[in-house]
């Protein structure tokens, strides 16, 4: 099973653009999963946190205790919880660590309020950012897990189902729009209004709503219904982010149906559809042209 590339498919529509792009495509049907099971993983936790259907999962490890993981999640009932996790870790390889529950919080629940779809992590700024389905983003302190005073970040057309964030932006989609958020600068002690958080601009697409999104340093990626991945580079040359500094984006049918869900690490995205297959997509890019 290796990578097939299809470069030449991209390259008569884009010949500027794309230099290499490569994938690699896997089911369950040609993978042996029981023989890459570790034997040793055991249960570390179970417990029941909601009492109705939980829409999203975050990690974030806190700075100042390094055996600290505070679990966030989000429900359909509107409910997000953070539950506080104590790290035990061992040198005995054979028996492994384990976790205890050590602290649990109620952060949102108010009667009436729709489902929270989405969750993401600024670290640096110490902020957790959710997605609302009333089409807005509230903030929120992880030090003392408080919301960010403020009117909170409005004006999509839907359901916020998705957002990402990278070391300068947030990126949140409802519908066929994504949103482009500049956050403050990391110098600054503490976010204490949203106004803080600029709304730069929006990314159209005309085909297809955007059901995830993923960043990386220099490049914003949204996964569609129609099974079309599209990518945009920003560029590094500009000091203060704006729409203008974000290049045309491109892109690549890369599933039969919805993509799901969609990551990024160096350059390499994975993605996850509804035709049952995992892609990995590798691209360089080579020329790309600036916005008019």
């Amino acid at each position: 099973m290796g990578f097939t590339n299809v470069a030449s498919i991209c390259a008569s529509a884009y010949p500027r653009i794309v230099r290499e792009v490569q994938w690699r495509c896997c089911n369950a049907s040609n993978i042996n999963l029981s023989a890459r099971v570790n034997h040793s993983l055991q249960r570390q936790w179970q417990g029941k946190l909601h009492n109705s259907t939980i829409l999203s999962l975050i990690l974030h490890h806190s700075k100042l205790n390094a055996s600290r993981l505070a679990l966030v999640s989000s429900s359909i009932d509107a409910q997000l919880l953070t539950t506080c996790f104590k790290v035990r870790t061992t040198t005995d390889a054979s028996v492994g660590g384990g976790v205890e529950v050590v602290e649990r919080c109620r952060l949102w629940g108010s009667e009436g309020s729709g489902p929270i779809f989405s969750l993401g992590v600024a670290p640096d700024l110490d902020l957790l950012i959710t997605g609302h389905a009333e089409r807005e983003l509230m903030l929120w302190r992880l030090t003392d897990w408080t919301s960010i005073p403020g009117v909170p970040l409005g004006g999509h057309t839907g359901w916020v189902r998705t957002l990402a964030i990278g070391k300068k932006i947030i990126i949140s989609a409802a519908c066929n729009f994504i949103k482009v958020w500049e956050l403050p600068d990391f110098s600054d002690a503490t976010v204490t209004n949203t106004s803080s958080v600029e709304h730069l601009g929006d990314l159209q697409l005309f085909k297809g709503d955007v059901l995830a999104v993923a960043m990386d340093d220099d490049c914003i990626y949204a996964a569609t219904v129609d099974g079309t991945l599209h990518m945009w580079i920003i560029s590094s040359t500009v000091r203060k982010l704006t729409m203008r500094s974000i290049n045309k984006g491109i892109s690549v049918q890369a599933h039969e149906g919805r993509i799901n869900s969609v990551l990024v690490h160096n350059g390499v995205v994975i993605s996850a559809g509804h035709d049952g297959c995992i892609r990995v997509l590798k691209l360089s890019f080579h020329n790309l042209p600036k916005h008019d």
